[in-house]
């Protein structure tokens, strides 16, 4: 004999089972179905960088020069845009050249054919622009960057003929320097 209200229960409870098993089957597509999706996504690629100080920046550095901009020219390189800089240096503050040599520089970024490429706050100088830049290895005879952001630092100069230095980015922490303020 059976009980009243049993065959209720009984049912509920498979029918309670059979939707805990395709939640089940469900959950368990979602998660491969995401799963497959990440794997295909490949790994994300970032790059952080850290502030740093002129001192710091200046050991770094192989060579240190006050110079102007002469001509720049972007290109592919692999899958990446550069942009290759000749700048006159006006100052040597460290390294192996002298004033009035040119010498190359090349910086992340640029644009080829309609096509740019930046990184965020990396410096892409122009021609004509006056900069302290750091620079620290060599690659194909040109100078590279000591820092992605903080390493070509904007010189202006003022009606009253003095040049000012700022920095290009909030990643260069800077101290007044006596050597960078000097009239022009």
């Amino acid at each position: 004999p059976s009980r009243p209200g049993a065959w209720r229960k009984n049912r509920a409870r498979r029918n309670l089972a059979g939707a805990m098993r395709a939640l089940s089957r469900r959950s368990f597509l979602t998660a491969v179905t995401a799963l497959g999706v990440v794997l295909r996504a490949g790994r994300a690629r970032a790059t952080t960088v850290v502030p740093i100080t002129v001192d710091a920046l200046t050991r770094r550095s192989e060579l240190v020069v006050l110079g102007t901009v002469r001509a720049t020219s972007s290109r592919w390189r692999e899958r990446f845009i550069v942009t290759d800089c000749d700048v006159v240096v006006e100052a040597v503050l460290k390294g192996p050249v002298r004033a009035g040599e040119v010498v190359g520089v090349r910086v992340a970024g640029g644009e080829v054919d309609g096509i740019g490429q930046m990184v965020p706050d990396a410096p892409i100088p122009h021609a004509g622009e006056s900069a302290v830049f750091f620079l620290q290895g060599q690659e194909d005879g040109r100078w590279l960057l000591a820092h992605m952001t903080a390493a070509v630092v904007p010189v202006r100069v003022g009606a009253d003929g003095v040049a000012r230095v700022g920095a290009a980015t909030g990643l260069l922490q800077t101290a007044q320097s006596p050597m960078l303020a000097q009239p022009v």
